[in-house]
This record gives C-alpha cells, sequence and structure tokens, in this order.
C-alpha cells in the first residue's frame, strides 16, 4: 500500500510538471507524519508542503508563505482535515503558533492524481511576517488535525539572514517646509496646511517600497501627545497625504520626487489655547520612526 501511494504522490509532481529529483520530492508526500502531542492511532496522512522548500532563505521586511495539501486517506466524503496551523519549533516544546492556515484550499490537481474527487480542497495555504522569526536557522511545523486522530505534523528548515547595516541609521527623513518653530492660527482659519517630504535614504535601488517610492509608508499627525498608548497619549488628528512632488527632496535621489506629502488640519475644530503637533513618519523598509514636534497656538 506504500508503494502505491508513493507512486500516486510522484505522479502529482509529473501532473505539475516537475521531473527528475523534483518529480522525487512529491513521492515524498506518503512518508510518515510524525504525532502531535494528542495525536491518536496510527499516521493515515498524505500531502506534502509545497512551498517553502525546506532550506530556504528567507529575506528580511517579507511575508512567509506555506503552501500545500493534506488528506486523511482514511476519511469518507472530505478530505478528513478540519485545521491546520503552522508552528516556528515544535509546540509540546515551547513552540510558537505563527498562524492558523486556510485549509480548504481548491488542489484539483491532487483529486486527479490520487483518484479521490472528494480531496479537491486539500490545499493550505498560510501567511506570517518574517519578523515572526529570529535571525538564522528557524524550525517550522505544520501541523493538520483531524477530528479522530488529533495533530499530526511535518517540519521544514528557514533560515532568517541577518539585516544590513543601515547606512542611514535615523532614516526616514522628515522634513517640514512650511512650519515655523511655533505656529500662531486664528481660530476662524479654514484649514492650517503643513507640508515637507518624508523619505528613508536606506531603500534599495532595487526595492521600490513606500508611497511614491519614498521608502515611508505613513506620516501621522497626533494632538497634545505622543501616539504611545498610555497616560499622556495624544490623539491622532490627521494622516498626510503622501506621493506628492517635490523637486528639494530630488537633492536625495532622482528616485525621491515624489516623496512629497501635506497635513491638513481644521483649527476650528480645536480649542483656543496653545497645542502640539506629534508628527511621525515610519519606515517602509524596516522598523523605525521619525518624530518631529510642532508646538502651535490657536487664538
Amino acid at each position: 500500500m506504500g508503494y502505491v501511494w508513493r507512486l500516486a504522490a510522484l505522479l502529482i509532481g509529473l501532473s505539475l510538471g516537475v521531473t527528475g529529483a523534483a518529480a522525487l520530492a512529491r513521492a515524498d508526500s506518503a512518508s510518515p507524519w510524525a504525532p502531535g502531542p494528542d495525536a491518536l492511532g496510527e499516521d493515515t496522512y498524505a500531502g506534502f508542503v509545497d512551498s517553502p522548500v525546506s532550506g530556504t532563505s528567507i529575506q528580511p521586511n517579507t511575508s512567509v508563505v506555506i503552501k500545500g495539501w493534506v488528506v486523511d486517506r482514511t476519511a469518507q466524503g472530505w478530505t478528513g482535515i478540519d485545521a491546520v496551523e503552522v508552528y516556528s519549533g515544535l509546540r509540546d516544546q515551547g513552540g510558537t503558533l505563527m498562524v492558523r492556515a486556510s485549509n480548504g484550499q481548491p488542489r484539483n490537481d491532487v483529486a486527479s492524481a490520487l483518484g479521490n474527487p472528494y480531496w479537491a480542497n486539500s490545499g493550505f495555504t498560510a501567511t506570517f511576517s518574517e519578523a515572526g522569526l529570529a535571525v538564522g536557522p528557524n524550525l517550522l511545523v505544520v501541523y493538520a488535525h483531524t477530528p479522530d486522530k488529533g495533530w499530526w505534523y511535518r517540519q521544514l528548515q528557514v533560515s532568517v539572514p541577518a539585516a544590513p547595516a543601515r547606512a542611514y541609521a535615523d532614516d526616514p527623513l522628515l522634513i517640514l517646509r512650511q512650519a515655523t518653530p511655533s505656529l500662531d492660527v486664528a481660530h476662524t482659519a479654514s484649514t492650517l496646511t503643513l507640508t515637507g517630504y518624508a523619505l528613508d535614504r536606506n531603500l534599495p535601488l532595487s526595492l521600490p517600497l513606500g508611497a511614491g517610492g519614498s521608502g515611508v509608508s505613513s506620516v501621522q499627525a497626533y494632538l497634545d501627545g505622543p501616539r504611545t498608548p498610555g497616560n499622556g497619549a495624544g490623539s491622532h488628528i490627521a494622516t498626510a497625504t503622501l506621493g506628492l512632488k517635490n523637486r528639494e527632496a530630488t537633492g536625495f535621489g532622482d528616485r525621491f520626487e515624489m516623496s512629497g506629502f501635506q497635513i491638513d488640519i481644521h483649527p476650528s475644530d480645536l480649542s483656543v489655547e496653545r497645542h502640539v503637533l506629534y508628527i511621525y513618519a515610519d519606515s517602509a523598509y524596516w522598523p523605525n520612526e521619525t518624530l518631529v514636534v510642532i508646538p502651535f497656538n490657536i487664538h
């Protein structure tokens, strides 16, 4: 029986246009699944983690996407799998749940190759941020659950390279050009407009992230306090419009021409007194932010 399943799994590889060593890897779909801490009975699973391939290097600031398929060969009228989860490390040895996968995904190739129409929805997909993994080697474990056999798993190794040194450790740059150290604004003014540019010089040329390729994902304004939760936190007052043309920013390279932004605030919505704006620029390339504080007075 094991030979039959390995042959069928090999046919899946061939049906997907996979030949040679890759096709033989597909045949591994019938190899044993390991029992989890609450597993019952014998291993009756078949399935394969299509991607990423074990040994893959996961690039910083990307998503890890895990795809594959799994069935319980003894199930009648369905795949037999009611849940799929991905852990970093073994769950009974302190592993961390990374994501609950979306299972029941279409896999007509599996149903066709294994001759069971009920397995046409045997696929699963799981996505999580690379930021949840440690730099260096990581053990990812895919757990599949059946109602009567508990959790069984397969595992793969991925690695996360160390992030390159940032030449501009203080970026993103956040430059306001239509603001003075102390603004004096009439309460009857319709709009207080602040403009400038925000960019991250660490952004590689080959990676056009952020609005307009600026390397900045957002510019946010908070009133009378920082955005850190807790006592004394400010209230969000405005989200800047990004991706505006700014010729001054091209002094850092023509690619930053569209790194301009504009913030509009309505003084009539605020109390007549002294206020402080906390303006944050968030990098789209790495976990860093820049804060500029602007005091102003509404009279």
